[in-house]
């Protein structure tokens, strides 16, 4: 013991653990947030009903799991949410064809089932659609599977703001300062 100074160090380890899960959840979660707001502001539909955009959100806040802090955000309760991120083939479940709405009248109604006068008929190239008996007009085109091209938005989001998660919970750490401290040596120098 050089010049009667002790220096020992006084490690408050459970402080230490705790102040690194809150700032691990302060972090996945801002870092979620992010890129909730990023997905709802770059895509690149065009945004009709602003169902999809609306229901992009945190689906499960950050919370302590036996790997470490999660959470999970997206889009969730929107059937074809999905299909828009992946693209696929939707194919009709219970009907013969898909009906696509071509006209206002039909995508107010939002179903074949929901307009009257409606009749089948046939393009000159066989292309199969439903009009309006009296009028004519065409109401759907009748397709028996769409074919949907991926057009991402929560991956782009993920690849934009991920990147941010270390930075998130650098500066949640440092917002968290420990009441009684995460280790210090007496002599007043933190370990």
């Amino acid at each position: 013991m050089a010049g009667g100074i002790s220096k020992s160090l006084t490690w408050n380890g459970k402080a230490v653990k705790a102040r690194m899960k809150a700032a691990q959840r302060e972090g996945v979660n801002r870092t979620m947030a992010g890129a909730v707001r990023h997905a709802r502001d770059n895509h690149n539909w065009d945004n009709q009903t602003g169902i999809l955009e609306g229901a992009i959100n945190i689906i499960t806040f950050a919370y302590e799991n036996e790997k470490g802090v999660t959470g999970v955000w997206g889009v969730q309760d929107v059937a074809y949410a999905r299909i828009r991120e992946l693209g696929g083939t939707i194919t009709p479940k219970k009907a013969k064809f898909l009906a696509i709405p071509i006209s206002d009248a039909a995508r107010r109604a939002g179903s074949p089932r929901q307009m009257a006068n409606l009749a089948y008929v046939q393009s000159v190239k066989g292309q199969p659609m439903l009009v309006d008996a009296d009028s004519g007009d065409v109401h759907y085109l009748l397709r028996k599977r769409v074919v949907v091209h991926a057009d991402p938005y929560l991956r782009p989001a993920a690849d934009a703001i991920y990147p941010q998660l270390t930075e998130n919970i650098r500066k949640a750490w440092e917002k968290h300062k420990p009441t009684q401290g995460g280790g210090s040596r007496e002599g007043g120098e933190d370990a």
